[in-house]
C-alpha cells in the first residue's frame, strides 16, 4: 500500500467515525516542523538519466485563520539530500530545494452539511532547486528558479474523535503564470551571466528567464495535514505533500517529491 493509499484510507475513517464538526475560529500560529522527503528528477540538459534518493526537510510558517471568513498561509520549506543513477555507479548527486508558499484564501461554502469549510483564492510561490553532480568535472551544478502565480484552495474539517479536538486539512495549488530560470543548454551558467564584463544582477537575472505557462511549465502541489489540538490551544501537527513539476525549456525537466513532515504549531 503507497502512501497517497494509506492517506485516503484514513481520510475515510476520519469522516466515517468522527463527531459532528465544530465551527472555526480565529486561531494565528507559528509552526516548526521536520521530516522527510522522497525526491525524483530527470534533467536531460544534464543528463539522460533519471535520479532518486532520500533528504531532510525543515519546514517554517506562519499561519492566520479570521474566523470562517479568510484563511492566510505563509510557508517556507528546506531540502537537503543525496541522489543516485541506479543504473550508473558514478552518478551521484547533492540535492538543495528552498521554496517559499503565501496563500491567501477565503470562504466559498460549507459542504457536508455545514461540516467542511471551502477556501478559494490565490498564491504566489517561489521555488529553487539546485543539483550538485558530484563526479562530473564541468557543468557540475545545475540550478533553476521558478516563481508562479496559482490559484489555490483549501478545504478545512475541525471534529472531535475520542473527546479529543482535531482538525483536517486539504489545500492544493496550480500555477497558471511563471517566470522560469534555466541555465543554458551545454552550461550550468544563466543565459543573462554568460557576458563576463556585465555587472547588473537584477537585470541579468530577469534577462536568463522567460514568462511562461501550460504550453510549457506544469505544476501540481497538494498537501494533507492532520491537527491535534492541545489545551493550550498549541498544535500538533502531521502533514504529507506530493509535488510535481514538468518544463521543457531549454531541455525536459520532470521533478516529483513525497513529503512528510511533523511538528508543532505555536499559538501566538
Amino acid at each position: 500500500m503507497n502512501i497517497r493509499s494509506i492517506s485516503f484510507f484514513l481520510l475515510f475513517f476520519i469522516i466515517s467515525y468522527s463527531i459532528a464538526a465544530q465551527s472555526l475560529s480565529s486561531h494565528r500560529s507559528f509552526n516548526l516542523m521536520a521530516g522527510y522527503t522522497l525526491p525524483k528528477f530527470l534533467d536531460k540538459s544534464a543528463s539522460s538519466l533519471r535520479y532518486q534518493g532520500h533528504a531532510l526537510s525543515f519546514v517554517g510558517g506562519f499561519h492566520f485563520r479570521k474566523d470562517s471568513s479568510v484563511l492566510n498561509h505563509l510557508d517556507a520549506r528546506f531540502d537537503y539530500g543525496q541522489m543516485s543513477a541506479f543504473a550508473f555507479e558514478y552518478a551521484d548527486v547533492n540535492y538543495y530545494r528552498t521554496e517559499v508558499n503565501y496563500s491567501y484564501k477565503r470562504h466559498v461554502r460549507n459542504l457536508l452539511q455545514n461540516r467542511l469549510h471551502w477556501f478559494a483564492g490565490g498564491s504566489v510561490n517561489g521555488l529553487w532547486m539546485l543539483w550538485n553532480f558530484e563526479n562530473y568535472s564541468n557543468n557540475s551544478v545545475n540550478n533553476s528558479v521558478y516563481l508562479s502565480l496559482s490559484p489555490a484552495t483549501s478545504l478545512v474539517y475541525p471534529f472531535t474523535l475520542w473527546n479529543r479536538r482535531f482538525q483536517l486539512d486539504y489545500s492544493a495549488y496550480l500555477p497558471l503564470l511563471t517566470f522560469a530560470v534555466r541555465p543554458s543548454y551545454g552550461t550550468t551558467r544563466l543565459p543573462g551571466f554568460l557576458d563576463d564584463e556585465r555587472e547588473e544582477p537584477i537585470a541579468q537575472f530577469f534577462e536568463s528567464g522567460q514568462l511562461t505557462s501550460f504550453n510549457k511549465f506544469f505544476r501540481f502541489s497538494n498537501t494533507l495535514s492532520l491537527e491535534y489540538v492541545l489545551n493550550n490551544n498549541n498544535r500538533l501537527r502531521l502533514s504529507y505533500e506530493w509535488n510535481y513539476l514538468r518544463y521543457s525549456e531549454p531541455r525536459l525537466v520532470k521533478a516529483a517529491s513525497h513529503n512528510i513532515v511533523i511538528g508543532t504549531m505555536f499559538n501566538f
